[in-house]
C-alpha cells in the first residue's frame, strides 16, 4: 500500500514538473535533474523524494540569485531600486507562504504531505527564478 502511495505521488510530482514549465517547450536542466533524482529506486522513499526536491530548491535559489545579480548589473539606478523593493516583498511573501504551507501540511495525516510541502516550497522559488530569468533575457535581447 505504501509503495502505491509513493508511486502515485511520484507520478503527480512528475506531472507537476511537466505542466509547470510556464510555456517552455524544453525542460530546464534543474527540472531534468530532479526528475532523474526522483526516478532512482533508492529515492522512492519519503526522505529520498524530499532530498531530491530540496536539492532542486537549492539549485533554483542559486539560479534566482544569479539572475537577480545579472539584472542588478544591467538595470538603471531607478530600476534597481524598484527590483530591490520587489525582491524584498517577494522574500517576505515567500517566508509567510512557507509558514502557511508548513502549518497546513503539518496538520494533515500521512508522510506524503511532507513531500507535497517540499514540492510547494520548491515551486515558489522555481517560479521566481524563472521570472527573474525572463526579465533578464528580455533586457539582453534589446
Amino acid at each position: 500500500m505504501k509503495l502505491c502511495i509513493i508511486t502515485g505521488l511520484l507520478v503527480i510530482l512528475i506531472i507537476n514538473f511537466a505542466f509547470g514549465q510556464d510555456i517552455q517547450t524544453d525542460k530546464h536542466p534543474i527540472d531534468l535533474k530532479t526528475e532523474q533524482c526522483l526516478s532512482i529506486d533508492s529515492n522512492q522513499s519519503t526522505s529520498g523524494m524530499i532530498n531530491c526536491i530540496r536539492t532542486a530548491m537549492e539549485e533554483w535559489d542559486a539560479e534566482l540569485n544569479k539572475y537577480y545579480n545579472l539584472l542588478m548589473d544591467t538595470l538603471s539606478i531607478d530600476e534597481q531600486e524598484k527590483l530591490r523593493a520587489a525582491q524584498r516583498k517577494w522574500l517576505e511573501f515567500r517566508d509567510k507562504e512557507f509558514v502557511f504551507i508548513e502549518t497546513m501540511h503539518g496538520n494533515m495525516d500521512g508522510t506524503m504531505w511532507k513531500i507535497v510541502e517540499a514540492d510547494s516550497h520548491n515551486n515558489i522559488v522555481r517560479k521566481r527564478a524563472l521570472e527573474l530569468t525572463s526579465y533578464y533575457n528580455t533586457l539582453i535581447l534589446e
